[in-house]
């Protein structure tokens, strides 16, 4: 036995110089077209977006967040302990308080806004003074996109425990895959992709690599959409780093004013950029998992369809699913119509001088009211079940105005079809839900 040890370990030593030997021949060649690729290739296109802002902080799971805490400014902030905007509050819900978590991107979080001018907490304070016991949660992100917020409630749905979640997201789903806050490059890869990597140390290696990131990029770029890779073009712009919404497609068949009427068919509006951050199929997925997410919760989902200054009402992927899902949808776009209609304000009066997508404080205002309107009318503010109630109707958004209210239940049975229609929980709850102003 004791002359074959030093055998052994000959061969064993033989066998690990093999293999030091194969894996070097391996990592030369790769290393040698990755150092060919760094000297000839470009690097890819950069974060169009302007970076973090103070109040953030980069995220693995979700590639940003707001940063716990801060309170610097009221333009950012405040920030609370639990990393939602606005004071510091209990992460227990109070006894006797129903908590609704408000999610969205800038719109919901309040750009240019404070925190006690955007419309979750002017939510709140119109629910409080119609009796309802209620607390508000600012889960917005700058940014965020409906993946992300979707990602956000699988990880904090438990701790939060919310009775209902508010969610406004569209137009950051539009945006290039070069439209981020973070340092790590993800020209190229959807917000789901660019999750996933952010999460493996494999994924973010292949995302430093010249080689495989420029292979992934020509990939990309050449399953570009024919009117995207014509825009770039034109404008001498890398067409991964074109923006293009699809808002500009949709037709608008107004009869009067600025908004269309209400007994108008609206245009059905599809994103075919696949260089997008959440494409179609992408959000189609993200919405249904967070109907699934809520429902096995018993937590009652509300899908605010947004509104933006360059928006014009339609139907997408977002309506699509609420009906399918048997979702309560709010057309924030008939909230501003009414308003509109009754106080004769114009478009632009709702939103930030030369902002093409944020809402100013009277923007919150009335969409607070809406959706305070909304949810009292249809019952998802009043029941104990928040909406679990059996079946479905389609309501009207005007029809939650002061002048609709008396009439609404029949109005909405009478018309199975019409313009931005919302779901209610059940024609009785909606027949029987109090007034709210």
């Amino acid at each position: 036995m004791a002359a074959d040890g030093p055998t052994g370990g000959v061969k064993r030593g033989g066998l690990a110089a093999k293999l030091l030997l194969s894996l070097c021949a391996l990592l030369v060649p790769v290393l040698v077209l990755e150092g060919g690729a760094r000297l000839l290739l470009p690097p890819p296109p950069p974060n169009a977006f302007p970076g973090l802002s103070p109040g953030e902080t980069e995220d693995e799971d979700l590639l940003w967040r707001n940063r716990a805490g801060y309170a610097a400014d009221d333009k950012h902030g405040p920030i609370n302990a639990l990393g939602l905007r606005g004071p510091e509050i209990s992460e227990e819900k109070p006894p006797g308080t129903r908590r609704i978590l408000s999610l969205g991107e800038s719109t919901t979080f309040g750009s240019q806004l404070r925190w006690d001018e955007t419309y979750s907490h002017r939510l709140e304070e119109l629910l409080r003074e119609a009796g309802r016991p209620v607390e508000v949660l600012n889960g917005a992100v700058r940014a965020w996109s409906t993946v992300q917020s979707t990602r956000f409630l699988e990880l904090e749905i438990d701790s939060l425990a919310p009775d209902a979640v508010l969610f406004y997201h569209e137009v950051n789903d539009f945006w290039p895959t070069t439209f981020r806050g973070v340092r790590m490059q993800g020209a190229g890869l959807t917000d789901a992709q660019m999750m996933a990597a952010s999460r493996s140390w494999l994924r973010r290696l292949r995302l430093r690599s010249r080689l495989l990131s420029s292979l992934g990029l020509a990939w990309a770029r050449a399953h570009a959409d024919r009117s995207l890779r014509e825009l770039g073009e034109k404008s001498g712009v890398d067409v991964l780093m074109v923006q293009s919404l699809p808002y500009r497609e949709l037709t608008d068949r107004a009869t009067s004013g600025e908004f269309r009427d209400s007994g108008d068919q609206l245009p059905w509006m599809e994103n075919p950029n696949r260089l997008v951050r959440v494409p179609d199929p992408d959000r189609e997925r993200s919405l249904r998992e967070l109907a699934a997410l809520t429902r096995s919760r018993s937590v009652a989902l509300v899908l605010l369809h947004p509104a933006y200054a360059v928006s014009r009402p339609h139907r997408c992927v977002l309506t699509r699913i609420a009906r399918e899902e048997q979702i309560p949808v709010l057309e924030i776009e008939e909230v501003l119509a009414e308003d509109a209609r009754r106080s004769g304000r114009r478009r632009r009066d709702y939103f930030h001088p030369g902002d093409p997508f944020h809402p100013n404080a009277l923007g919150h205002q009335v969409f607070a009211r809406g959706i305070s309107d909304f949810l009292i009318r249809t019952g998802l503010a009043a029941s104990p079940d928040w909406g679990r109630g059996e079946g479905t109707f389609w309501l009207a958004a005007s029809d939650l105005s002061p002048q609709g209210r008396d009439a609404g239940s029949k109005q909405a049975r009478r018309r199975p079809r019409r313009r931005a229609l919302v779901p209610a929980r059940s024609a009785q709850l909606a027949t029987s839900s109090p007034r709210s102003r």
